[in-house]
Order: C-alpha cells, then sequence, then structure tokens
C-alpha cells in the first residue's frame, strides 16, 4: 500500500512537472506569435505607464470580489468553517489559479479547506466543481444574452446560428445536470459500485443536496444567486474599468460578450504561466474583432493583464501573511488550551 502511495505520489510530480515545462512553451510560442504584431519596446512603455492608482483601485475591486466568492463558499458549507478563515483560503486559492498553469491552483482549495479539519476532501471538491457549474451557467447566460443583441454589422469567422446552437445545447446540458433530479439517484447507485467513481457520486449528491437546498429554502436561494451574480458583476465592472481608462469605449452590449466569450475561453485549462499569451490572444482577437487595431488591442491587453496579476499578486502576499497570523494565533490558543487543560 505504501509504495503505491509513493508511486502516486511520484506520479504526480512528474506530471506537475511536464505540465509547468508545457505552459512555459505555451507562453513562448505564444508570445513569439504576438511579437511579430508588437514591440518589445512598446511592450516596456506601456508596462511604465501603468498608475499605482489603477492598480490600489483593482485591488479594491478583487477584494470586493473575493468577498462575495466567500460568502458563496460559506453558505454552501453551511458556515462550517470561519469567514475570515475562509475569506483568507478565498484570496490564496484565486491567487494561485491566477499564477499557476493549467489551473494547478485549484488543488489549492483543497488543500486549505481540508486543513481546517472542518470540511472533508470530497465535500470541498464538490463544493468546488457546484461552484464551477454555477460560474459557467452565468457566464453562459452573460454571451447568449449579449450575443443575441449584438450589433448585426460584426462579421464572425462561422455562422452565428452555429455559434448560438452550440453554446446553447451545452448550457441546456449543464442545467440537466443540476436539474435531473430523478436520473441522479439512480445513476449514484450504478456508480457507486465501483470505487473509482466515487468522486462522481460523490458530486452528484452535492447537486442533489443542492437543489434540494434551494428549493426548500427560498432566503437562502436568493442570496446564492445574489453572490454570484455580485462575483461577477464586480469582475466586469472592474474590466470595464480598466479598458475604458485605456480609451477603449463599447456599448455595455458588446463589452458583455467580450469579457464573457474571453472568460469562458479561460476556462480551457491548457495556459502558460499566470495565463501570459492566453490572455492576450483572446482578447487580443476579440478587440480586433470588433474594429481595434490589432497592434493596440495587444498593446493594451498586454498593460491590462499585467495590471491584473499586480493587484492579484499584492493581494495574494497579504493572504499569506494573514494565513501565517491566522495559523499563529490559531497554534497559540491550543497550546494555551492544552495548558489550561493539563493545569
Amino acid at each position: 500500500m505504501d509504495n503505491k502511495i509513493e508511486n502516486s505520489s511520484s506520479f504526480f510530480t512528474k506530471k506537475t512537472i511536464l505540465k509547468l515545462t508545457f505552459s512555459f512553451l505555451i507562453s513562448i510560442v505564444l508570445f513569439y506569435f504576438i511579437l511579430q504584431y508588437v514591440s518589445f519596446t512598446d511592450i516596456i512603455y506601456k508596462i511604465k505607464q501603468i498608475s499605482i492608482g489603477t492598480i490600489i483601485i483593482s485591488c479594491v475591486f478583487f477584494l470586493i470580489n473575493y468577498f462575495f466568492r466567500t460568502l458563496r463558499i460559506h453558505l454552501l458549507l453551511s458556515g462550517r468553517i470561519h469567514f475570515f478563515q475562509l475569506y483568507v483560503i478565498t484570496i490564496l486559492h484565486n491567487t494561485l489559479v491566477q499564477i499557476l498553469p493549467f489551473r494547478l491552483g485549484e488543488f489549492s482549495f483543497l488543500y486549505l479547506t481540508t486543513k481546517t479539519k472542518k470540511v472533508g476532501i470530497i465535500d470541498a471538491g464538490a463544493t468546488l466543481i457546484s461552484l464551477h457549474l454555477f460560474d459557467v451557467i452565468i457566464l453562459f447566460s452573460g454571451f447568449l444574452i449579449s450575443f443575441l443583441f449584438l450589433d448585426k454589422n460584426v462579421h464572425f469567422p462561422i455562422p452565428k446560428a452555429l455559434i448560438f446552437l452550440i453554446l446553447f445545447f451545452v448550457f441546456s446540458m449543464i442545467l440537466c445536470l443540476l436539474g435531473a433530479k430523478r436520473i441522479q439517484p439512480s445513476l449514484e447507485a450504478y456508480l457507486s459500485k465501483k470505487e473509482k467513481h466515487m468522486f462522481l457520486v460523490s458530486f452528484l449528491t452535492k447537486c442533489h443536496q443542492l437543489l434540494i437546498f434551494l428549493e426548500n429554502s427560498h432566503s437562502k436561494k436568493k442570496l446564492l444567486f445574489f453572490y454570484s451574480f455580485c462575483v461577477w458583476t464586480s469582475y466586469y465592472a472592474l474590466m470595464y474599468f480598466l479598458y475604458s481608462s485605456m480609451d477603449l469605449h463599447f456599448s455595455y452590449t458588446t463589452f458583455l460578450f467580450i469579457i464573457s466569450t474571453a472568460l469562458l475561453f479561460a476556462l480551457i485549462p491548457i495556459q502558460g504561466i499566470a495565463g501570459f499569451g492566453n490572455v492576450e490572444l483572446s482578447w487580443g482577437a476579440l478587440l480586433i474583432l470588433f474594429g481595434v487595431e490589432s497592434t493596440v488591442a495587444l498593446q493594451t491587453t498586454i498593460q491590462i493583464h499585467i495590471i491584473g496579476i499586480m493587484a492579484t499578486l499584492i493581494i495574494g502576499l497579504c493572504g499569506v501573511v494573514l494565513f501565517l497570523l491566522q495559523n499563529l494565533y490559531i497554534d497559540k490558543k491550543k497550546a494555551s488550551n492544552y495548558e489550561s487543560f493539563t493545569h
């Protein structure tokens, strides 16, 4: 048994190293392509133009975003982890997701929540996936709504009707997964016979419990959807503020379409370190599609991406300090309780 654990551990380490190496190659290849249109000198010049005020405002937006993310997780975990402790975990988790490639930062949520010894690994994993399902539903909703009201003069490389049908199908499948209450129990019973499907069983159970929770508690249902709405409204507002400050102005519908599409593209787990290359390519292509000159589109996207990374790292470092102080306080409290018990 120990040998199996060691082998799985070494395999995971090798797999992680391969992912990190591959992510560097992705970033290099994508930036090589981008540098065909934008000079490195222009990129440095744009970085030097970044103001401290813009970074501070970005930090405030991120803190608001993490606050609503924490409220949402706190609600789903039924308050088993103290809110402030969960807020620090949310900061660290989202910082690592933004920095590490292939969404490896997602593992930090599982590690940090289970480290509190108040939530099990299955509950933590199922909660994380449930949250992502809600996020995808909101992003798809934003995409579909904005897509329907886009200017008819915008020309896509593939027919609009085909784009709409594909995304509507995916959106419907996600809703069916959450709403198939009759199918879920029988599917869980079938999958539970095999150990390798236990995580999927737990996830389906979590979805089923979530549906029951939403149906039985009208006030909490409103809260969960309100928090989810606030999570993405705060992020959309940040992006709108940043791009508007760079003198790129779009209608609300157009911007909703651009950011929703870019965020859906970001769900693909193949990405470079801190998303460099992927973000520039997706956002740049969307801006070019809506009439922004290619050089301006790429320069602006690189500049805004760096602002986002700076703000993320600042908050992440604060989160690390708070996490260490929090652990120090918990250790002192345990030591104090132990001394009082022994005496």
